[in-house]
This record gives structure tokens, C-alpha cells and sequence, in this order.
């Protein structure tokens, strides 16, 4: 009976110490688990965070690119606006340049032309004032947005020949300091002359 005692006892303590072997092993396998899948994780983690990083990176750089490309556009629609005025203001010159014939007795002339030492347009009324004797007003200036030209820097000069055959002649300077305007409208010239009221009533065309 003892013995039986004995063998029970001995089963009784293998079982147990086979179930908490089996314990240790179903821990130990949990454990390994656990690390394997916060290790995945963890790579997951890494992984998404790197992959948003690198969306972020390409964002700014194409915000960078969108920004650097708005910029040159916006240069370059201003320069070509700044090209525009220049030859929008070449062309209004251009416009005005040329010989202008009095139409009533054809007696008089403006003549039209561009400095080229500087913006202005330079400016000479040729009056045959009889056979002996020819006046000349000089000045110069820019037609404003109206189409008038205003000068304060006139100079008159009076030419008499003594015949025919004199194409000399003999000049006098009347006056240097002389005012007035030249008004374009429908394609003809007029011109106000403040000093000796010359060109009064009279209309130049374009020759």
C-alpha cells in the first residue's frame, strides 16, 4: 500500500512538473510573439513615417518649383509689358514724324523728326514769307497723351536773299525763347505760336 502511495505520489509530481514546463514554453512562445509583432510594427511605423517624410519632401519641392515658376512668369509678363510701353512709345513718335504741308497756299512746312541723342522729337516750321524771304521756327518737345506738343525753347530766325541768284542769303535771329504748341487731331497738324500768332487758322497735312 505504501508503495502504491510512493508510485501515486511520484506521478502526482512529474504531471506538475510536466504542466509548468508546458507553462514556461506557452510563455516564452507568447513572449516571442509579442517582440515579433511590436517589432513589425515598429518597422511599419518607420516605414509610414519615412514614406511621409518623403510625400512632404516632393510637396515642398513642387510648391518651391510652382512658386519659382509663378515668379519667373510674373518677371517675365513684366518685362514684356516694360518692351511694350517702350515700343508703344517708339511708335507714337514714329507717328508724328514726317513733313507736314500747309494746305491753304502751300506756303509753309513742318518737318517732323526724332532726336537721336535723346527722346525728343525735333521740330522746324518753314514759312516763304514773298520771293526774298523765308522764316524759320526751331524747337523741340514730345506730344503728351492729348497729342499736343508744348515748347518754350522756339528760336525764329529771318533769311533774306538779295535775289535769285543768292542761296545764302542773310540770316537774322529774331528771337530764342519763343512759346507755343502743335495740336494733332484727324490726321492734320496745327500750330499756336504765342509770339507772333503765325499759325493761326491754318491746317497742315501730312505730305
Amino acid at each position: 500500500m505504501r508503495k502504491k502511495i510512493v508510485t501515486v505520489c511520484a506521478a502526482l509530481m512529474i504531471a506538475a512538473s510536466l504542466a509548468a514546463c508546458g507553462n514556461e514554453n506557452t510563455t516564452g512562445a507568447t513572449e516571442g510573439a509579442s517582440a515579433e509583432a511590436t517589432s513589425e510594427a515598429e518597422a511599419t511605423t518607420a516605414a509610414e513615417a519615412s514614406e511621409d517624410a518623403s510625400e512632404a519632401s516632393e510637396e515642398e519641392t513642387q510648391a518651391e518649383a510652382s512658386e519659382a515658376s509663378e515668379e519667373e512668369t510674373q518677371a517675365e509678363a513684366s518685362e514684356d509689358a516694360s518692351e511694350a510701353e517702350d515700343t508703344t512709345a517708339a511708335e507714337d513718335k514714329l507717328t508724328y514724324e514726317g513733313t507736314y504741308v500747309e494746305t491753304t497756299a502751300g506756303r509753309g512746312s513742318i518737318t517732323i523728326k526724332k532726336d537721336d541723342s535723346s527722346d525728343l522729337l525735333l521740330v522746324t516750321v518753314d514759312w516763304a514769307n514773298g520771293a526774298n524771304e523765308n522764316i524759320s521756327w526751331t524747337f523741340s518737345g514730345q506730344f503728351n497723351d492729348n497729342a499736343e506738343l508744348e515748347y518754350s525753347n522756339c528760336l525764329k530766325t529771318t533769311t533774306t536773299y538779295a535775289d535769285e541768284n543768292d542761296t545764302t542769303g542773310t540770316t537774322v535771329e529774331n528771337y530764342n525763347t519763343g512759346t507755343g504748341k502743335l495740336i494733332f487731331s484727324d490726321g492734320t497738324m496745327k500750330w499756336q505760336d504765342d509770339q507772333d500768332d503765325a499759325g493761326k487758322d491754318c491746317e497742315f497735312a501730312k505730305n
